[in-house]
């Protein structure tokens, strides 16, 4: 795969699962890269200085950012660890920058990096709270996080992320309500972009797993697939797997908006011959 080929991490409360530090690098450059033009403030920690030199050369070399002046003005910042997480909590961090005049903050740490401060319970509860703190202000936070270890902490990770994204594919949680209250709903909406396959298929499933652990008996979970390219069996598998004990309840799963390579491929598995999913095209 080359590195034209990765994609850029959305805004927001996301989760980014790396296959390579070519990838990492590759999507922290760009998503680094829409804030600063964006006049968004840039905090990044859990890097060395070398690693954060090397980010701010890519930030220059690809995309034509001047990064003395950002680093001299201070809307890109390589923050200490204690800086990062002051005792105040993030949502200090947050408010200081806006009142710099900023138009928004990306804050963004490796998980790896943050789990050498504090217990795994410990760094949940710091993502719940940054999910809110997503939401009330104008904040993007990019959590990263190792493909190679990123199986034991994905379902914990999950509970606080709208939006998981990997080397060639995303998956949002479209609600309006937040993802991390508790709270059950009469509906809820995914949405998929890009190529999914063996590789992420955790992805999808820990998704739609905690979709479905929100939608009471009955319920009904909309999957939008307008902006997939290319969808595997093993996710079809996934996708029906996952929501087994829903519809056996009488709830009903949506695939919505799938192009013609998807639909042929739902077809030819008879999807919409299965209890409880329902083809919208």
């Amino acid at each position: 795969m080359t590195e034209a080929t990765y994609q850029e991490p959305p805004g927001g409360h996301a989760l980014l699962v790396y296959t390579s530090e070519d990838h990492r690098s590759s999507a922290l450059v760009a998503w680094m890269a829409t804030g600063l033009r964006r006049d968004e403030k840039v905090l990044c920690t859990g890097t060395s200085l070398a690693g954060f030199r090397a980010v701010a050369l890519r930030l220059a070399d690809e995309h034509g950012l001047d990064t003395d002046a950002l680093l001299a003005s201070g809307q890109l910042r390589l923050e200490t660890l204690d800086d990062y997480y002051p005792p105040e909590g993030q949502e200090a961090v947050v408010v200081a920058a806006l009142d710099e005049g900023y138009d928004g903050v990306r804050m963004t740490v490796p998980a790896a990096e943050a789990l050498t401060r504090m217990t795994p319970a410990a760094y949940d509860d710091i993502e719940a709270l940054m999910e809110g703190i997503c939401r009330r202000y104008p904040v993007a936070s990019l959590c990263q996080y190792d493909s190679e270890v990123v199986r034991d902490r994905l379902a914990p990770s999950l509970a606080h992320h709208m939006i998981v994204t990997d080397e060639v594919a995303t998956v949002t949680v479209v609600d309006g309500a937040r993802w991390t209250d508790g709270r059950r709903r009469a509906a809820m909406r995914v949405a998929l972009e890009g190529e999914f396959d063996l590789v992420n298929a955790d992805l999808v499933r820990g998704v739609l797993s905690q979709a479905v652990a929100l939608v009471p008996p009955g319920g009904a979970i909309s999957v939008d697939l307008e902006a997939v390219r290319f969808l595997s069996l093993t996710t079809v598998r996934v996708l029906t797997g996952t929501t087994e004990e829903l519809r056996a309840g009488g709830g009903l799963v949506e695939l919505r908006g799938a192009g013609p390579h998807v639909v042929n491929l739902l077809h030819l598995l008879d999807l919409d011959h299965v209890q409880g999913i329902r083809l919208q095209e």
